[in-house]
């Protein structure tokens, strides 16, 4: 009798886990073509919301572009994968320098926990690959 017990409590604590994970269904409107998409999601709720599409990069304050090969896809796109973005600031923006240095080293120290200790080398040779097939050089 004992494990009859303990097979209905096996049973339900089994059908507690397949309920938990039903499917989601999340209606929204489309931003292009304005119809109306269905998603269906099975897993938690918290984790159909989280996209990877709306990440918030962090920005590094940059006084000039040179070598930055800002506007060039394979470049941005390098940058995007490593989470960050820079931000030029000229040189008559009224900024003062303990602001930027200070931003620069708080964004600085989150990349590096973030990415290795040795992320600004490998994304200096990615650039410089993208540099290469696009044949964008600036002097």
């Amino acid at each position: 009798m004992k494990q009859v017990y303990q097979f209905i409590y096996l049973g339900v604590f089994m059908l507690h886990f397949q309920v938990s994970a039903q499917h989601k269904v999340i209606k929204e409107r489309s931003l292009v073509t304005n119809k109306e998409l269905t998603i269906t999601v099975t897993g938690d709720y918290k984790d159909a919301i989280r996209t990877p599409t709306r990440k918030n990069y962090i920005s590094l304050y940059k006084r000039d572009a040179n070598k930055l090969l800002l506007g060039n896809p394979c470049a941005e796109e390098k940058m995007r994968e490593l989470g960050f973005k820079y931000v030029v600031v000229p040189r008559n923006f009224q900024m003062s320098g303990s602001r930027y240095f200070f931003h620069n080293m708080w964004a600085n120290t989150k990349l590096f926990f973030r990415n290795g200790p040795f992320w600004k080398s490998r994304l200096r040779n990615k650039v410089e690959k993208c540099r290469q097939q696009t044949h964008d050089f600036v002097d």
